[in-house]
């Protein structure tokens, strides 16, 4: 907090060392309200212990909590001394715990419009179909603080009049003032007023929206036999077009949330594969085997992205009496990026480290 030798007399003073830097000091493992503090070059140290010696006067109302007067908030020496130094802030913080948690919501919504045909000619069956479909994925990340405004809610000064004011409007510029200004009081447990948590929180969103396009087509029947069998033959093809758009609100955009700080982005993939499976027959009731056939498939996919590529599986399935059955395969398979791994903007997240030694 910010310490004035001048008429204005930092209001948030008291709310930050009263009580805050006490317990901090009693209960160092506490995982609620932490205060940290610069000390000043050697003429001039402090401690926490020098911060808590705060007057014992009487009390008066003050951002809706009740606390000393700010003028006597802090030991006129612990002051002096801080004064003296060059030293005209320190760092205090909190967890915000008393806030709440950042909401995190997911609302999705698909549409799927489907139409296909089937056949016989000549012994063999087609299928042939269209699909279109609809993504929406909606993410939110509410009950979030808006950086730039709590840094200002949270800077509060008392002008010579005994008013509250923000820093920004109550220095010599009229530029930077900010007429929603709402003073927010992080430490303590009392609760923030309702201008207080519309002007500080807000909610970050990104809204995504995936689109695909499928037609495919594919035959299959029984072209010969061998002495096992009839073979069994498909062979197909499909075109496969996807798309994928994500707006962001503008605060996101600007990294202007604590968390969340979606992006926008877009692109769009699109594959052509040509394949076919066969399954021959080798033995067919015999006393080793009920049945022992071969399997076969080759796939061959042309990415717009990055080119074509060719897979396939070779095996065998070998079928006991009593229904025991073996079965070998060996393949090569491949795995492309899907659509949020290729195109997905970046995304700013807050965690917190525990010290497994410390546990704090």
């Amino acid at each position: 907090m910010r310490l004035a030798a001048n008429g204005i007399e930092p209001d948030l003073d008291s709310l930050l060392f009263l009580h805050v830097a006490q317990r901090t000091r009693a209960q160092p493992a506490h995982r609620g309200d932490r205060a940290q503090h610069q000390e000043p070059p050697q003429a001039g140290r402090f401690d926490m212990a020098a911060l808590a010696e705060i007057t014992r006067n009487s009390a008066r109302r003050c951002c809706g909590q009740t606390v000393l007067p700010c003028r006597r908030c802090l030991d006129p020496a612990v002051r002096t001394a801080l004064l003296a130094a060059g030293q005209t802030s320190f760092n205090l913080g909190t967890s915000n715990q008393k806030f709440g948690q950042v909401e995190g919501r997911n609302v999705r919504e698909l549409e799927r419009y489907l139409g296909g045909a089937k056949g016989e000619i000549g012994g063999w069956k087609w299928n042939a179909y269209y699909q279109h479909g609809i993504s929406t994925i909606l993410s939110q990340a509410a009950n979030n603080s808006i950086v730039a405004n709590y840094n200002r809610a949270t800077n509060a000064v008392r002008r010579p009049n005994g008013s509250i004011v923000c820093a920004v409007n109550a220095d010599a510029s009229t530029a930077n003032d900010d007429a929603a200004w709402a003073p927010l009081n992080p430490f303590g447990q009392v609760a923030a007023s309702d201008a207080s948590r519309a002007y500080v929180f807000g909610t970050a969103e990104q809204e995504i929206t995936i689109k695909q396009d499928v037609v495919s087509g594919s035959v299959s029947g029984e072209p010969f036999s061998t002495w096992a069998g009839p073979v069994s033959l498909v062979l197909g093809a499909e075109y496969r077009k996807e798309t994928f758009n994500a707006t962001a609100d503008a605060l996101s955009l600007a990294n202007g949330f604590f968390t969340g700080n979606y992006k926008g982005s877009s692109g769009e993939v699109s594959v052509k594969e040509t394949f076919g499976e066969v399954i021959v027959p080798l033995l067919v009731d015999k006393a080793y085997a009920k049945e022992l056939s071969f399997n076969g498939a080759l796939r061959y996919t042309d990415y717009r992205l990055s080119g074509g590529v060719t897979t396939w599986k070779a095996g065998l399935t070998w079928e006991l009496d009593g229904g025991i059955r073996f079965r070998g395969m060996r393949s090569r398979d491949i795995r492309a990026p899907n659509l949020n791994e290729l195109f997905q903007g970046g995304q700013a997240t807050t965690t917190a480290i525990s010290d497994p030694v410390t546990r704090t």
